[in-house]
């Protein structure tokens, strides 16, 4: 009976030891390799005075040492906290204080960060470095080679003890330490293998990044089903259609506007795509015109998509729902249940909009240290949690999204959603981004504002806007301020950051 995290690995070592697990395009091991440098982790890990429960920081990019701590940790009971290379000096001192890890493991190239850290942020902290950093700190490779790899006795553990914390991106404030229990991850891992077919020997290629909740929705299905994964640090279209290419990729799962810029390149038509059999995009709305791009684009692939959170849960739209339900974000996955309430708990009738909730066994149990955003999340002590986002169903009970509740625009009486002037801004063919706020106004509360990323060479204007919307939306939902602009800023998982948006545009805003 699988209880522990890591038996993902250990089954699949069994099944095919000698497939290739995983690789970097210059390393690769394979099952039997990953699981039994896995062991040597975990013995060290052991040895330097580890228990159950006990936290572990990791700050290092996708590499195939991050995915050997993320097992290793989980096998010894331990808790993994791994963070991405997004994150600030400010940020790290806040995690580092808040878990106090017994130990963190950094690679050599956040070395200019760690010598800036607060001296207490270390001071029961255990440091260790991947990388070929010169000196005489303890290496990750030196751990590799130096303990016994299956003389193990291992601590206590349970399916509901916490096997990971996953820091939010912090969009709309500060970060959130989102606990994940080897139940909910194992149950993760085990609703997306039943939703998408896996098969031993298939190659994906892995953009996103391992410090979010995509190292358990999108990388370890495959490890659990045999497949191979291509590991990639980062978001780079000429590499990704270079590889997809050179290596004949069978799948790859990227956010919107990564799609949107890979279908838009001039080079695109130069590429062969047809290993392609499985296309995936979540995390953030996908707009009507994009995805009707990539159908275009991979005519011979399926295109399944998704949405999900950090804190759990999983919507999916069947690839042959693509087109009768242009828009939606499907039904929820197997082992999660959702509604859509309104404000009171009730559940909505079809067509009107409301919060999602959700329960089942993938659904976190609150934030770490954090109860005040707990009690928040799970209100008068309720099973289901509430997740902030707004959207509606069908009479055949598929999902439509229509933004944050948080991010939802109070001018005067009217409550706008962004998501549908989002939506209506990208029908023009000129504009390859856009992103929808609410501004301070002393008159109104707030104002409808948009930023946009126009193609290169175009020349849109404020007047042009005007002129597209009027098709689609009423006039009192059109921005008061329209900005072009270079780029938007984002999370690591391409959710839009409305909070830095605002800050980065106020100057923008103030001129006109």
């Amino acid at each position: 009976m699988v209880n522990n995290f890591s038996d993902i690995l250990e089954y699949s070592a069994n099944r095919f030891p000698d497939n290739i697990a995983i690789t970097d395009g210059e390393r690769a091991l394979s099952y039997e390799e990953l699981n039994l440098s896995v062991y040597s982790i975990a013995r060290g890990f052991l040895d330097m005075g580890l228990k159950s429960g006990d936290r572990v920081v990791s700050l290092m990019p996708n590499c195939i040492e991050n995915v050997i701590v993320h097992f290793a940790t989980a096998k010894i009971w331990c808790t993994s906290i791994p963070l991405g290379t997004d994150i600030n000096l400010y940020e790290l001192n806040f995690v580092l204080g808040q878990t106090k890890p017994k130990l963190l493991l950094v690679d050599e190239s956040f070395a200019p960060m760690i010598d800036k850290l607060e001296p207490e942020a270390l001071k029961k902290t255990k440091l260790i470095w991947v990388g070929k950093r010169d000196g005489h700190e303890l290496k990750f490779n030196d751990l590799i080679e130096k303990y016994s790899r299956l003389d193990i006795t291992y601590p206590e553990g349970r399916k509901n003890k916490l096997c990971s914390i996953i820091y939010t991106s912090g969009t709309s404030g500060t970060r959130k330490g989102v606990m994940r229990t080897h139940e909910n991850n194992l149950w993760t891992v085990i609703s997306i293998t039943i939703h998408r077919q896996y098969k031993p020997n298939e190659l994906e290629l892995f953009v996103l990044p391992m410090s979010s909740v995509a190292f358990y929705t999108v990388f370890c299905p495959n490890l659990l089903c045999g497949s191979t994964v291509l590991i990639q640090n980062g978001f780079d279209k000429d590499r990704i259609m270079s590889e997809i290419e050179h290596h004949s990729i069978n799948r790859i799962y990227l956010l919107p506007f990564m799609w949107n810029a890979v279908i838009s390149d001039g080079n695109f038509s130069e590429h062969d795509f047809t290993s392609l059999k499985q296309i995936m995009v979540g995390a953030t709305p996908l707009s009507v015109e994009t995805k009707r791009g990539i159908l275009q684009a991979f005519p011979g692939a399926e295109l399944y998509e998704s949405w999900g959170m950090s804190e759990g849960g999983q919507l999916a739209l069947e690839p042959s729902d693509n087109i009768r339900k242009m828009g939606s974000i499907g039904k929820p996955l197997s082992f999660n249940e959702m509604k859509i309430v309104d404000e009171h708990g009730y559940k909505v009738p079809p067509g009107m909009v409301g919060e999602i909730i959700i329960r089942g066994k993938s659904v976190t149990k609150g934030y770490y240290q954090n109860p005040e955003e707990t009690k928040k999340a799970f209100p008068n002590g309720e099973e289901w949690f509430y997740t902030g986002d707004l959207a509606r169903y069908d009479d055949e009970g598929y999902f439509y999204l229509s933004g944050r509740k948080s991010e939802i625009i109070h001018s005067g009486e009217d409550n706008i959603h962004p998501q549908e002037i989002e939506e209506a801004l990208l029908l023009h063919p000129e504009i390859t981004e856009a992103a929808v706020f609410g501004y301070p106004d002393e008159e109104c509360g707030e104002v409808v504002a948009a930023a946009i990323i126009a193609q290169p060479g175009s020349d849109l204007a404020h007047k042009d806007i005007d002129k597209l919307l009027e098709k689609y939306i009423a006039d009192y939902k059109k921005p008061k301020y329209v900005l072009f602009v270079d780029s938007i800023p984002k999370s690591s998982l391409g959710k839009i950051n409305k909070r830095l948006l605002i800050h980065s545009t106020r100057q923008l805003i103030e001129k006109e």
